[in-house]
């Protein structure tokens, strides 16, 4: 369902980038294949699917469109909030009615940008501006999560609010982006909004109220990896199709049909083997990261092992996601570059993407692991709190 899903998104994203309109319309698509709940295990009325098999499904998605794969992956990370906070009910209540709704969930996490004021009857009232929150004007539900502005020390709240909630402001910003245009990525005002205790998610697992609760950054590598190892391989089948369709023989090849074109092989070939070497990394990590969110009443003293994993992973999609999707265009040539194929949206929505996390600090971060084997200095996480120095996870 997955693969032919994104097939279907491939055919339209050109033209769909160009109406650039909100993706109110894919998202009901992603609804009426029932993709939604696959996450949710059965016992709350979803499909039961672990972390792997949603990251195989956002993979398929954004070899047709990146920012389709984007908005499934952040539905899949914060319908779990619930769970990555309550390890004494997994947020059972809010999975179930979840379920029961086919709800889609997107976030704004201001952290360092959203305060929440304790108010009556241990409910609170949360204001702040948070930019680049994706998926909101096209959710039903949104995980929202500020610091608390009434102590001295960092702590985080963490609230579920409808979406549509007249106190949640669109500023419509989202307007001259390269990438990633069909988000629905805009920056939000919350204007004193009042959430009552009922809909403040309680923090009982383990790890700190002052920082983002374990397997959070560890499911958002393998999302965010999963998209831009998607688009990669994306760039490289619509390339490959231009070349077989489009292409014609360059005069110095010595061949009639450009397929045969030794260069030109070479190039797949190379792009091939190493796209091939990053899904072994990213199939590795995926099983290995839900493998220890199922076991996670266990213990998670693995955590930053896996977490140089998650990482890795991401560095190298990253990396190669960008070498092939701006490199195609030496082997399709200077007519491919016409906006009416698309080849260039590939490259745009990677980097737009790679940049949503300083990954030069991540490269540092696992050279000092694996220079000097300690897993204790390793810290992929920034730093929260009112005056922006946080606890580590």
């Amino acid at each position: 369902m997955a693969r032919a899903l994104g097939e279907e998104f491939a055919a339209t994203a050109t033209q769909r980038e160009r109406d650039n309109l909100p993706p109110h319309s894919e998202v009901q698509r992603l609804k009426d294949a029932d993709l939604l709940n696959v996450i949710i295990p059965t016992s709350y009325g979803g499909h039961g699917g672990s972390l792997a098999d949603v990251a195989r499904i956002v993979f398929e998605l954004s070899k047709g469109d990146a920012s389709i794969g984007m908005l499934l992956a952040f539905h899949y990370k914060h319908v779990m909030v619930p769970q990555l906070l309550d390890y004494q009910t997994d947020g059972a209540e809010w999975l179930r009615r979840s379920a029961r709704n086919n709800w889609f969930w997107s976030n704004i996490t201001g952290t360092w940008d959203l305060v929440a004021s304790p108010a009556a009857e241990g409910g609170f009232s949360i204001s702040g501006t948070k930019k680049m929150c994706t998926g909101v004007a096209v959710s039903d539900i949104v995980a929202v999560a500020a610091r608390r502005g009434d102590i001295d020390h960092n702590e985080q709240v963490h609230a579920i609010v409808p979406a549509d909630h007249e106190l949640i402001e669109n500023l419509h910003d989202w307007v001259d982006y390269p990438g990633l245009k069909l988000t629905a990525t805009d920056t939000f005002r919350i204007n004193d909004l009042l959430v009552g205790a009922d809909a403040i998610l309680q923090h009982n697992g383990p790890g700190t109220k002052g920082s983002f609760p374990p397997f959070y950054n560890e499911f958002g590598t393998i999302l965010f990896s999963a998209i831009i190892l998607g688009s990669a391989y994306g760039a490289f089948n619509a390339a490959a199709e231009y070349t077989r369709t489009k292409s014609e023989p360059r005069a110095w090849a010595g061949v009639e049909n450009p397929r045969k074109d030794q260069l030109t092989l070479y190039h797949y070939g190379d792009w091939w083997i190493k796209l091939e070497t990053v899904r072994a990394l990213f199939d590795r990590a995926a099983d290995e990261i839900s493998d220890a969110w199922d076991n996670r009443h266990r213990g998670i003293d693995d955590i930053k092992r896996l977490a140089v994993q998650g990482h890795s992973l991401r560095v190298a999609a990253t990396n190669v996601g960008l070498d092939v999707s701006a490199n195609i265009f030496g082997v399709t040539g200077a007519r491919s570059l016409s906006g009416k194929f698309g080849l260039d949206r590939f490259w745009r929505d990677i980097r737009m993407l790679s940049t949503h996390e300083p990954l030069m600090y991540w490269v540092r971060q696992i050279g000092d692991y694996a220079l000097n084997g300690d897993y204790a200095g390793v810290q992929f996480n920034r730093k929260i709190g009112n005056d922006k120095k946080g606890d580590d996870k």
